[in-house]
C-alpha cells in the first residue's frame, strides 16, 4: 500500500518538476533577450554608454542568477526525497524561494564567471560594431 502511494505521487512531482523546468527556461529566455537588447542599445548609443553598461551588467548578473537558480533546483530533484516525514507543498515553495534567494546572492557575489563571461563577450560586441561603422 505505501509502495502504490509514492508511485502515485510521483508523476505528480515529475510533472511538477516539468513545470517549474519550462517556468525557469522562460524566464532565461526573457533575461537573455533583455541582456541582448541591453548590448543592442549599447550599440547604438555611444554618449549614454556607462549608464548602458550598468544596465547591461545586471543583467548579465541577472541571467546568471537564473541559470545558477535553475542548477540548484536541478541538483535537488536528483536528491531522492524519503524519511519519515513528507515534504509539504509549503515547504517545497520555501525551497524554491530559498533557492532563488541563494543563486541571487551567489551571482552577486560573483558567482559561477557566466556573468562576467557574458558581459565581456556582449560589451565587446556591442562596442567593437559602435567603433567600426558597418560598411553597406
Amino acid at each position: 500500500m505505501r509502495t502504490e502511494r509514492i508511485s502515485g505521487a510521483e508523476p505528480a512531482r515529475q510533472m511538477t518538476a516539468t513545470a517549474k523546468a519550462v517556468a525557469d527556461e522562460q524566464n532565461f529566455k526573457a533575461k537573455l533577450s533583455r541582456a541582448q537588447a541591453a548590448a543592442e542599445k549599447a550599440e547604438s548609443a555611444g554618449a549614454g554608454r556607462q549608464a548602458d553598461d550598468k544596465k547591461l551588467r545586471a543583467a548579465c548578473r541577472d541571467l546568471e542568477a537564473v541559470f545558477i537558480n535553475m542548477m540548484l533546483t536541478t541538483m535537488r530533484s536528483t536528491v531522492a526525497e524519503g524519511g519519515l516525514v513528507e515534504k509539504s507543498s509549503g515547504e517545497k515553495v520555501m525551497q524554491s524561494m530559498l533557492d532563488r534567494e541563494l543563486a541571487g546572492n551567489m551571482a552577486k557575489a560573483g558567482g559561477i564567471g557566466l556573468g562576467d563571461l557574458l558581459y565581456r563577450q556582449l560589451s565587446a560586441q556591442a562596442y567593437k560594431t559602435v567603433a567600426e561603422p558597418k560598411n553597406s
